[in-house]
């Protein structure tokens, strides 16, 4: 009779990787032992009322107004300034002012910021950035939209208003990402209206499981597609 391996010479043969992983006990396709267990940061849009912006047009990418369809009652009109500013070199923030006025007169004035703190943390990479990271990456980004507009407490924190966040961890070594997005796909989940997997282009075709409702969206892609090579085969953000 053959004699099963000791819980030892299993243990140094998957060490040494030559045990075929349909005979582990654990044979996802994630290597949990390396993953990542780091969240961050790659996008973030914060709203704040505005003190004072530039009302010229010629220094706005893009500028629009809306009547409310009960103007004959009120007479209110929003108007939309819209550009893109320069917060280190090569990495952009979108800023935002929207403008309302009620019955003739100034009701309010609100700002946005939108930007990726990570690029602003490290321009060249693909990481993710902190928290700490984040808030002097808004801070910067505040700064940069300085040129049009002001908030009325840019130094204070609790002034701005969280509009989005996208929290990600990138999952490495995975044995094969598109394996894992499309075996993902089928599980029933009863909050999500949207489970879909397609190849994103604006991801440069990765492979992209998106699961999600009105309140939130959750993707799942193949970094490594994405950044075409920008990062180690087998990282899933």
């Amino acid at each position: 009779m053959r004699e099963g391996k000791s819980k030892t010479q299993k243990k140094d043969a998957l060490v040494r990787g030559d045990e075929s992983p349909s005979n582990r006990r654990d044979s996802s396709l994630v290597n949990r032992e390396c993953d990542s267990k780091e969240a961050g940061v790659d996008r973030l849009s914060v709203s704040f009322v505005v003190y004072d912006f530039d009302a010229d047009g010629n220094n706005w990418d893009s500028y629009a107004q809306q009547h409310s369809q009960q103007r004959s009652r009120d007479g209110s009109l929003v108007e939309t300034y819209s550009r893109q500013v320069e917060v280190v070199e090569g990495v952009e923030a979108f800023v935002g002012v929207r403008v309302i006025t009620a019955k003739s007169r100034l009701a309010a004035v609100y700002g946005k910021v939108e930007f990726n703190p990570a690029r602003v943390v490290d321009p060249d990479g693909y990481g993710l950035a902190s928290v700490d990271e984040t808030l002097g990456a808004l801070s910067a980004a505040v700064v940069a939209a300085g040129c049009v507009l002001v908030p009325v407490r840019h130094d204070e924190l609790s002034s701005f208003r969280i509009k989005r966040i996208d929290v990600a961890r990138d999952f490495r070594f995975v044995m094969s990402p598109s394996a894992l997005i499309r075996g993902l796909a089928p599980i029933p989940r009863n909050w999500a209206r949207r489970n879909l997997v397609h190849a994103d282009p604006s991801k440069h075709g990765a492979q992209t499981l998106m699961v999600g409702s009105g309140a939130g969206v959750v993707r799942l892609y193949d970094k490594f597609a994405e950044t075409r090579g920008g990062v180690e085969p087998g990282t899933v953000r």
